[in-house]
């Protein structure tokens, strides 16, 4: 998965449900929706915009078993719900794919890292995103795909060059006139594409702290 490359095995069978036909709440759903929105408005392909709507149906199941004691996920379904999301996100892409869409693919790869490994991220994992983002024309109507790209990239990059292109980008957008100011106000835009409480909050966070810091240093020189 380090070197995006397509997948070279085929599509494992499933023997068990997925693991969110275990989940039925209306947050799952009001989650869905927002995302479904962002993607539609983005012009994402039938296909991709169904495979993140899947990875964000099973991180809410995550989200949700982990939040209430006494639930469990069956271990085979987590399994066959990471490989097939996994190989769908590496398949190769659409031709049309736009650079926003090709770096969701990445971004959502990035993110099952998160999900799967205590130690996720090897050198390279965001470098390729960065550089598809650069490339990107900034649209009010991405932002909230941008502004979780920017994290997605931040959190998995290493040494402190690649960090802080990340957390430039994040100080422009939050330095724009009515624009998010604020860390609840900034999660609550991440929770509406791909977020895990106890999973994002804490990388996420300390990034957002790195940007605060530079922005009240930022101030104090202008002063």
């Amino acid at each position: 998965m380090d070197s995006v490359s397509a997948p070279q095995l085929p599509l494992i069978t499933r023997t068990q449900l997925p693991i969110y036909s275990t989940i039925q709440s209306t947050r799952a759903l009001l989650r869905s929706n927002d995302l479904l929105h962002t993607l539609s408005s983005s012009n994402f392909s039938t296909e991709l915009r169904t495979t993140l709507l899947d990875l964000s149906h099973f991180s809410e199941a995550i989200d949700f078993a982990i939040s209430r004691p006494g639930v469990s996920l069956h271990p085979r379904a987590f399994d066959e719900d990471i490989i097939l999301i996994q190989h769908r996100l590496l398949s190769t892409p659409n031709v049309a794919d736009s650079e926003l869409a090709s770096a969701c693919r990445l971004g959502a790869l990035i993110y099952v890292k998160t999900l799967t490994r205590e130690k996720p991220f090897s050198p390279s994992s965001s470098k390729v995103v960065k550089s598809l983002l650069a490339r990107i024309v900034k649209e009010r109507r991405a932002a909230p795909l941008l502004l979780w790209l920017y994290f997605m990239g931040g959190i998995a990059s290493q040494g402190l060059a690649a960090r802080s292109w990340f957390t430039n980008k994040l100080l422009e957008s939050v330095l724009l006139p009515g624009e998010l100011l604020t860390w609840m106000s900034v999660k609550k835009a991440l929770k509406k594409v791909l977020w895990i409480e106890l999973i994002h909050e804490g990388p996420c966070k300390q990034l957002w702290n790195e940007i605060e810091a530079t922005r009240a240093t930022t101030s104090i020189r202008q002063d």
